[in-house]
């Protein structure tokens, strides 16, 4: 089925990620600057996020012994340092997920690049280095994004869509490893319910979606078992205010620790990467097309407006003076 298997090491059939996005509420105050004060009750619920979820994975984790990797927003990372402290006390590795949230397709050039560079700077000066790994707010990849990232250093996005297994990013003669997503590995479509903010999930039960999460990892299994001496890797995304940490979808995400003793030839990719498994040069891929005009960016008529200087977002981090998209 998979015409080009990664050779996992020590003979590992496929290797398994379950990654986070700790988004708090960087959205919400990004796309709410308005109102963000006076929505008190989605206030409170996505502030679970970081206050309620985290702890409880970071204690469901320890006595599993995996480490995870957690995507952050830089304006996540100024406002909630004890969180970022925790997960990296235990071990888990903190990517980089825009500053306040910004879906960088939705934004000019200069703006992207600068709050890439926010974002960089908040992450710098907490964790002390740079970050490994980005994945975009609401995966809003856009023309100018590869460049930017393999400048800041950055060694792999995962944030598109284009294979089962991880390749390469190509700009010229540099690249950047792309881990990818799938929306079937997402907990966004089962549990995303908040009229506040626009969403109108059914949601399932937890159930439901470890029925679709572990059918997706049954098919990488197999495609090891079909001739190929090594699976496929999914990546998996949950939200720790979704899909973790609340108590019937916490024993659902328990239930994940079966696949590692009932089958031994699963890795984590904290192990499976250590040997360069996933060099970027042996996962070739074309080089991102150039979109058709107007595509990413100038097909609707946006209305824009600029904010007022030093305002501050409801309860967090300052925002800065910088042209910002509204819905179209």
């Amino acid at each position: 089925m998979i015409a080009n298997p990664i050779p996992w090491p020590d003979g590992a059939r496929c290797a398994v990620a379950m990654t986070w996005d700790m988004d708090a509420d960087s959205a919400f105050n990004w796309y709410n600057q308005e109102t963000a004060d006076n929505l008190v009750a989605t206030q409170q619920w996505v502030r679970y996020d970081p206050l309620i979820a985290i702890p409880r994975l970071v204690e469901q984790f320890a006595r599993l012994e995996l480490r995870q990797t957690f995507f952050v927003p830089g304006w996540v990372i100024e406002k909630y340092p004890a969180q970022i402290d925790l997960l990296l006390k235990n071990g888990h590795e903190i990517g980089l997920h825009g500053y306040l949230h910004e879906r960088s397709n939705e934004i000019d050039k200069d703006d992207e690049h600068y709050w890439l560079g926010r974002a960089l700077d908040a992450y710098r000066k907490h964790v002390g280095a740079r970050p490994r790994g980005w994945r975009a707010p609401s995966f809003a990849f856009s023309k100018y994004s590869l460049r930017y990232l393999i400048d800041a250093g950055f060694e792999y996005d995962s944030s598109l869509m284009g294979d089962d297994i991880p390749y390469a990013l190509r700009d010229g003669n540099d690249s950047l490893l792309e881990f990818p997503i799938d929306w079937t590995l997402d907990d966004f479509p089962h549990y995303a319910h908040n009229r506040d903010l626009g969403y109108r999930m059914p949601i399932s039960s937890p159930q439901r979606a470890m029925e679709v999460f572990r059918g997706e990892f049954d098919a990488a299994w197999n495609s090891a078992h079909s001739g190929f001496r090594s699976g496929t890797r999914p990546v998996g995304a949950s939200r720790p205010i979704q899909g973790g940490p609340r108590t019937s979808r916490l024993h659902a995400h328990e239930g994940r620790r079966l696949v590692r003793p009932a089958r031994p030839g699963v890795r984590s990719t904290a192990k499976a990467d250590g040997r360069g498994a996933l060099d970027a040069a042996l996962r070739n891929c074309a080089d991102i097309p150039e979109p058709a005009p107007g595509i990413l960016q100038g097909t609707l008529t946006r209305q824009f407006r600029h904010q007022s200087g030093g305002k501050e977002a409801a309860n967090g981090a300052p925002l800065h003076t910088r042209r910002i998209y509204g819905s179209p």
